[in-house]
């Protein structure tokens, strides 16, 4: 066997996490989501002989893993960024060795406590590791918040319900508890027995979990009693014709009339409608009352404000805002007398390098050379848009992946938003894996604080879902599509748990690390 024989077969359990870890991340089944980090963790408790065995166990583990969940960054480097293909494969390939560098960093903290503390109780280690795991993934700077809870959501298993009082995040934190216990029952080996009661003692604790979950959702939709009918727009806009009409050089008065005539179709299919929502960015250009009334617009503006004087619909959309000489990616709300009904909601979360560049302000040449150019500038944060109208119907307004944050939903509801809106453009990342996680994780906010939430994408996918779970009509990718909803909601809907007290999460882990150690500490000194 030569050397590099050896090497791999070394790190052979690593190397099978990473690729259990990236199988049952969206869109793969959560097949193995109870043990997909086990393998790893052995290795770090059992077989491990160095810090260097550690730390290159972690790094395979994290870059298998991000490569098989994340390969669409090679997609939208290439899509967006207009990079060739070998660069793009180098880029996928620098995010996957440096996106989730705290796998192999946790790896060397627990290394440490093991060693300088002479904490060796492999029970209390592998709860440490699972705990710390929540730490990393709830606040390392990573390109959005990802964890194993997502999938119980995506694959239907009805443990997700009860993210209305865990959150995801604790649904997450779950799941690594018990991938830690399996990790753990593997050290009952040769002992197949107990190796099979231990397992079956976690299978029928996680089968309790779903039928709690089942039984815990199936009550939400007799709490909303008011109905919304409501359709959403999906143009399947190209990119081509998207990055054209942002910068002025054709395809707007395409893009409108095509929203247009889409939604007179939406109004003969479903007279009863009393909302229409386009996507982010849907109509390229300012749509200020104040630009407006000093007829600083085009003849496109008033393309949309005569179909609403016709239609008397609302339409919720996705246009450009400026104010005080700056310009914000913003989401209107206009009323059937071509009126505003609310002030305009200001994106706060920009995607960087495509909606602004980072350090921009410290290196002004930066906004020459990448493709946000000058770019938005960020909104004031989460809000709840009052509707002026005869309804007072409050809204949580979300751009793209500001419903990736669990926190800014939250304070949305706190504030009153008695239905979420997300308006999202991603044509950028292909028709694999990043549409599929989007969706889902935007959907998981509805769920959490048990709100309805209408989803109008560009390129799909279009939906909305219920304050229960319930996933309404579901748009195809990459085609035209219109998507009639009719959503439950209350004038005075409960707050959940999770709503109230969620952002406590991460002390309730810390405290419980505190006693992990604690025990450790005095089992330590009990030995000496």
């Amino acid at each position: 066997m030569n050397f590099n024989t050896k090497k791999i077969t070394k790190y052979t359990l690593p190397i099978l996490s990473g690729i259990l870890i990236g199988t049952s991340y969206i869109p793969f089944p959560a097949w193995a989501i109870l043990f997909c980090f086990a393998p790893l963790w052995y290795f770090w408790i059992y077989k491990a002989t160095s810090l260097k065995d550690i730390l290159w166990g972690g790094f395979l583990t994290q870059f298998i893993f991000s490569i098989i969940g994340f390969h669409w960054i090679f997609h939208v480097s290439h899509e967006f960024g207009h990079i060739p293909y070998p660069i793009s494969i180098f880029l996928l390939i620098l995010f996957a060795t440096l996106q989730h560098l705290f796998i192999p960093g946790m790896g060397w903290l627990v290394y440490i406590i093991r060693t300088k503390w002479k904490f060796d109780n492999p029970l209390l280690l592998l709860l440490l590791i699972a705990s710390f795991q929540f730490l990393f993934e709830y606040y390392y700077p990573t390109l959005f918040q990802w964890h194993l809870g997502y999938t119980t959501f995506y694959s239907k298993i009805p443990i997700f319900h009860l993210a209305d009082i865990i959150g995801f995040h604790g649904i997450g934190f779950l799941l690594l508890i018990s991938n830690a216990l399996v990790a753990y029952f593997f050290t009952f080996y040769p002992d197949r027995n107990k190796i099979f009661i231990s397992c079956l003692f976690l299978l029928v604790s996680f089968l309790f979990l779903n039928f709690l979950g089942s039984y815990h959702g199936s009550k939400w939709n007799k709490k909303l009693t008011r109905e919304l009918e409501i359709s959403a727009i999906q143009a399947n806009i190209g990119n081509l014709e998207k990055i054209y009409a942002e910068q002025g050089r054709g395809f707007q008065d395409y893009i409108t009339d095509t929203f247009i005539k889409m939604s007179d179709q939406a109004i003969v299919e479903n007279p009863k409608l009393q909302i229409l929502v386009w996507p982010e960015s849907a109509i390229p250009e300012y749509m200020d009352e104040h630009l407006i009334k000093n007829n600083l617009h085009t003849f496109r503006v008033q393309k949309v404000l005569q179909f609403l004087r016709r239609s008397q619909k609302i339409v919720i959309t996705g246009a450009y805002s400026k104010q005080n000489e700056k310009a914000y990616n913003s989401l209107f709300v206009l009323g059937p007398q071509a009126k505003q009904l609310s002030p305009p909601y200001l994106k706060t979360n920009l995607l960087a390098f495509g909606e602004y560049t980072p350090f921009s302000d410290l290196f002004p040449v930066l906004k020459t050379i990448s493709p946000a150019g000058e770019g938005f500038t960020r909104g004031i944060g989460p809000q709840t848009l009052v509707l002026n109208d005869s309804s007072q119907l409050k809204l949580g307004p979300q751009i793209c992946y500001e419903s990736l944050d669990p926190l800014f939903t939250q304070q949305e509801v706190l504030t009153g938003a008695q239905v979420l809106v997300n308006l999202t453009n991603d044509s950028w990342f292909g028709p694999y894996s990043e549409p599929y996680q989007h969706l889902y994780m935007t959907l998981a906010r509805a769920i959490e604080n048990r709100r309805p939430l209408v989803r109008s994408t560009n390129t799909g996918f279009t939906t909305a879902i219920e304050a229960s779970g319930e996933i309404l009509a579901l748009s195809p990718l990459f085609t035209p599509w219109i998507g009639h909803f009719k959503i439950h909601y209350s004038d005075n809907p409960p707050l959940t748990f999770f709503t109230r007290y969620g952002h406590y999460l991460p002390l309730i882990v810390l405290i419980f690390i505190i006693g992990v150690i604690g025990c450790g500490i005095i089992q330590r000194n009990k030995k000496s």
